[in-house]
């Protein structure tokens, strides 16, 4: 068999990526698992041969020298490979990428709303991240058919290689491959601003040099759109800034601050009916709160902002995953094994405190009467804030007037050690610290050990034998009315 009849066969069959090695019948990754398939061996010599059939004298040249090489083929109606041929134990092996040249092909995923509006801003910098094989160029592709078909503006491309070939619709389009048109990404988009650019699309960021002349061209007033391999969005910027010096950090979160529109993380998770895969995503849109958080350099306290944002176009992969399943596109445990926090995911068989009752907690909570109870401190930790607001707008209607808010699991404890609290009241879907750990924890504060009352807007039955093994004085389910969290407040006798 040649690797044109192979590709052939791929295609037929749902394929993303071929891998060829000597002696070993093709495999396929169908639907993201690698599959034996049942076309014969091809044996080491066999193998070599048909795969320096579809290189140019050149690239044979490169090959031998460099033992690998990075090339496109085209030898299939339709599609476009990217190939990775290399030497493995002394013999030729390769990996094939399959990419659809038309469009209908190519744009099948249910991208998110704010797609279109990063499309049409006309300067700033767009992200795309996630693992291999997740649709990063797929979604790059999209991005810029939807600026071609609505803007007359200049876009450059830098790919390594060239996946998609774009046909000028409304705006220009120039696309440069690393290797033939330019010797490397970050000499491309260099060059790329001598050349009257509206939109530049970088395949992806590497390294130091290419980062600082995205955001440069970002700066300079041109919308600049590229990938990084990273898993959600928080990653993506510490995967950017892992390669700058110590010494430029500082300087590279005021410019990120400044420049950053959005970060779009995503993978593919199987479909529950087994047809194939669909989109999941994280969205990062940066907004005044968000850039604050980016020019402080508080990463670490993104996912929390991400969760608490009343932001349609914002979220996290949780959320995104329980809403797949809530829709029945996705199995329970696929969105448990996909998920990074899987505490954070919400499952509809269980009572909900959904963001429409808020206007309904409040006008309750106006209704509570005064009552007189000793000034002690109290701790809440919950990473959304209007929840927040609500609790600690019942504990100043009980006298609790020395209150303090915390919005995950680290900052809780550093609170809790300094303030000392008598009473702690502890979000079960707090993101970065396991909650029931966090809830031991807390105990072991002395002088005085406060009473830890954990409280859930999602109860999960197991939930509440856990919390009692691990300490927690009260389980309490969140309702519009706060109803229960009044009596078991009421139930708490803290001597001073």
């Amino acid at each position: 068999m040649t690797v044109k009849d192979i590709l052939q066969n791929a295609v037929t069959r749902r394929t993303s990526d071929v891998h060829l090695v000597a002696d070993k019948p093709p495999l396929f990754r169908i639907d993201g698992e690698l599959t034996l398939t049942d076309l014969p061996a091809l044996p080491a010599a066999e193998l070599k041969e048909t795969l320096l059939q579809i290189l140019s004298p050149q690239q044979i040249e490169i090959f031998e020298k460099f033992r690998e090489l990075d090339c496109s083929y085209s030898g299939v109606e339709g599609y476009q490979f990217r190939a990775n041929i290399y030497y493995e134990k002394g013999t030729a092996a390769a990996t094939f990428r399959i990419m659809p040249t038309t469009l209908e092909r190519v744009i099948n995923f249910d991208f998110p709303t704010i797609m279109k509006k990063l499309a049409r801003k006309r300067k700033g910098l767009v992200v795309i991240s996630g693992t291999a094989g997740s649709g990063k160029s797929t979604t790059l592709t999209y991005i810029i058919d939807m600026i071609n078909a609505e803007r007359r503006a200049k876009i450059i491309t830098i790919e390594d290689p060239i996946e998609y070939v774009h046909h000028s619709k409304k705006s220009l389009i120039i696309q440069r491959e690393v290797g033939t048109d330019t010797p490397s990404f970050a000499s491309a988009l260099k060059s790329s601003l001598r050349q009257d650019p509206d939109v530049v699309v970088v395949g992806e960021v590497r390294d130091f040099e290419s980062i600082s002349m995205a955001l440069t061209a970002a700066e300079t007033g041109h919308l600049v759109m590229t990938t990084v391999h990273a898993a959600d969005a928080t990653e993506t910027l510490n995967r950017i800034i892992d390669v700058y010096p110590m010494g430029h950090r500082d300087q590279l979160f005021v410019q990120l601050a400044g420049s950053l529109l959005g970060i779009i993380s995503q993978t593919l998770v199987p479909r529950k009916d087994g047809n194939g895969r669909i989109l999941a995503t994280e969205v990062l849109a940066v907004n005044i709160s968000i850039q604050n958080l980016i020019r402080r350099g508080a990463l670490i306290e993104l996912r929390g902002q991400m969760h608490t944002e009343e932001d349609e176009d914002m979220h996290t992969l949780e959320i995104h995953l329980s809403e797949l399943y809530r829709k029945g596109i996705i199995s329970r445990e696929t969105a448990l094994e996909y998920a990074k926090y899987p505490n954070m995911l919400k499952w509809p068989e269980e009572t909900q405190f959904s963001h429409s009752t808020h206007r309904q907690a409040q006008e309750k909570i106006s209704e509570i009467p005064m009552v007189e109870r000793p000034d002690q401190r109290v701790l809440i930790i919950d990473g959304y804030e209007k929840d927040c607001q609500s609790m600690k707008a019942v504990l100043q209607k009980q006298r609790y007037n020395d209150i303090h808010i915390a919005h995950d699991g680290k900052e809780g404890l550093a609170v809790a050690y300094t303030t000392k609290p008598h009473l702690i009241i502890l979000d079960t879907q707090i993101y970065d610290i396991e909650c029931f750990d966090l809830c031991q924890q807390l105990k072991k504060i002395s002088n005085p050990t406060p009473h830890v009352m954990m409280i859930t807007g999602s109860l999960q039955i197991q939930h509440m034998e856990k919390a009692r093994t691990f300490g927690a004085d009260d389980f309490v389910v969140k309702t519009a009315a706060y109803d229960l969290f009044i009596k078991a407040l009421n139930k708490i006798n803290i001597p001073l």
